[in-house]
């Protein structure tokens, strides 16, 4: 009672690998049986510098899992912090430091050349236009500096902004008969905001999660390089992440400008296509009776001709 017994198999991966050959040979010339307690120093000592190697060997395996991790974490910080931001924060705020994001990076892009003709004036109004779905209204010959073409396109960005809630405090008035108070309109619209953001934060995150996944699983080619796979990872991790935040602030703002608010109700025909297209199973009156849904799927293919029996 009280005692222990435990058993080893020279032959385990990690026995073989850590020392097992030399302790077997140990046992040889000590002529040690199969079903005899092991109680000889030489190979109690060889047996524990071998687990002491593989703990080594283990603990390393779990400092670079760490390390990794810690990469993830840091990103991780930062879109939860963003989140939390989004829920509790003025969204507001939020929305337009994207814009001046976005539009920071639209001009930079076709303005990067240091001389004022060749500017693409062109494809910078169509990715405004593209981005915002409002014209540019800036006076090109009165332009010298991107930092000015900035200003001037963000003027419009803020003008669209106060038009989008103006909108929507017509469209809550409707619906309500005009008794739609100013608390109640900017709540309504700053929920629209928030959810606009939270979807596609969250849409993107996942993604991003998918890209390190598969980022980390081909990292360790790089050690063939003479490159470290865990700086690379850092590096290449940071790009990606770098990206997921810049399309966050680009597909939110694209979204929330481009959108339209009514308080129109389905059209009786919108609502019978959509009966159409969730029916199922029907009754056994109409059975052989193509829907519209299947006659709209059907429509355009061949028939096949009938066999006889």
């Amino acid at each position: 009672p009280g005692a222990s017994r435990f058993y080893l198999s020279l032959e385990d991966d990690l026995m073989r690998i850590f020392g097992g050959e030399r302790i077997a040979n140990l046992m040889t010339r000590l002529k040690v049986e199969e079903d005899e307690a092991i109680t000889h120093v030489l190979i109690s000592r060889a047996i524990e510098n071998a687990q002491k190697r593989v703990e080594g060997h283990n603990f390393e395996i779990r400092k670079h899992v760490l390390e990794y991790d810690d990469v993830m974490n840091k990103q991780r910080e930062v879109v939860y912090g963003t989140r939390r931001e989004l829920l509790g924060g003025d969204v507001e705020n939020v929305l337009l430091d994207m814009a001046d994001e976005v539009l920071e990076d639209i001009v930079s892009v076709h303005t990067d050349s240091r001389h004022v003709e060749e500017w693409d004036t062109d494809g910078l109004q169509t990715q405004y236009l593209t981005t915002f779905g409002i014209p540019a209204e800036t006076d090109w010959a009165q332009v010298h500096e991107p930092d000015e073409i900035r200003k001037s396109l963000m003027e419009g960005v803020e003008r669209a902004y106060q038009a989008k809630r103006d909108e929507l405090r017509q469209v809550v008035q409707d619906a309500h008969d005009g008794q739609a108070s100013d608390e109640g309109v900017t709540k309504v619209f700053h929920d629209f905001q928030r959810h606009i953001l939270l979807s596609i934060l969250d849409n993107l995150w996942k993604d991003h999660l998918l890209s390190m996944d598969h980022l980390r699983e081909g990292i360790g080619l790089v050690g063939y390089a003479q490159k470290k796979p865990i700086d690379e990872y850092k590096r290449e991790g940071f790009a990606l992440f770098e990206d997921l935040m810049f399309r966050i602030s680009k597909e939110g703002v694209s979204t929330f400008f481009r959108a339209h608010f009514s308080t129109e109700a389905p059209r009786p025909e919108q609502r019978k296509v959509q009966e159409d297209l969730a029916y199922t199973h029907g009754d056994a009156d109409d059975a052989g009776k193509p829907s519209k849904a299947q006659k709209l799927a059907n429509w355009g293919r061949k028939k096949k001709k009938k066999r006889a029996g």
